[in-house]
């Protein structure tokens, strides 16, 4: 599990071949900054990284 960068809310990100579901994605959303891949619990964490990543990274 990891934590959402803008709210630190948990995200949930295991490998869905080892859960029950299938092309189940756990994490919402994620981006790539830096060379780093960062997961968020929504869209709307998401698009407030995008527009200042500097803020959260």
């Amino acid at each position: 599990m990891e934590t959402c960068p803008v709210c630190g809310r948990d995200v949930e990100v295991n490998n869905p071949s080892e859960t029950d579901y299938e092309d189940e994605t756990f994490a919402p959303a994620q981006v790539e900054h830096g060379g780093e891949t960062y997961r968020f619990c929504s869209e709307d964490c998401k698009d407030r990284f995008e527009a200042s990543p500097g803020e959260y990274a």
